[in-house]
């Protein structure tokens, strides 16, 4: 890995835990070595990149946004469980504007997340470093397509 890589994964890392306050998103669980940094648009997944660059071209995120693998706003904090049952899809985030707040949303209706469903998520839609809400539906269009 290049300097240049290495120091955008540091970027990458720094950004959430500055924006997330070294906590959870979820749940607000802090002990470092049970947190995760989590891409919202998969680093390794599939067409990932192909669906960053779709949205690049169309407007929904900034051209000069970084790859989704170095962008903090394609990125959240979560404890090892929530991150775990958001890459399984079990879950995912919505942003409602009328709220100005992002939202848990338990689409696999499991018992264990119920007390997160439809409650507002640690993470601030004006922050200059918020993620963007077009990253979170290609997350939902996934996890509709799992559930």
């Amino acid at each position: 890995r290049s300097v240049s890589h290495i120091s955008a994964t540091e970027a990458f890392i720094t950004g959430l835990d500055n924006r997330d306050n070294a906590q959870c998103i979820v749940c607000g669980y802090d002990l470092k070595e049970c947190l995760a940094h989590c891409h919202i648009i998969g680093k390794n997944t599939s067409g990932s990149a192909d669906q960053w660059e779709f949205l690049k071209k169309n407007g929904y995120i900034p051209a000069h946004a970084k790859s989704h693998i170095h962008e903090a706003r394609n990125g959240i904090l979560m404890c090892l469980n929530h991150h775990k049952s958001f890459n399984d899809h079990l879950w995912f985030v919505r942003f409602v504007p009328m709220r100005r707040q992002y939202v848990f949303v338990n689409i696999s209706m499991s018992p264990q997340l119920a007390k997160f469903h439809n409650q507002p998520l640690n993470l601030d839609p004006d922050d200059v470093k918020a993620p963007f809400p077009a990253a979170f539906w290609v997350h939902e269009q996934v996890a509709w397509g799992k559930n």
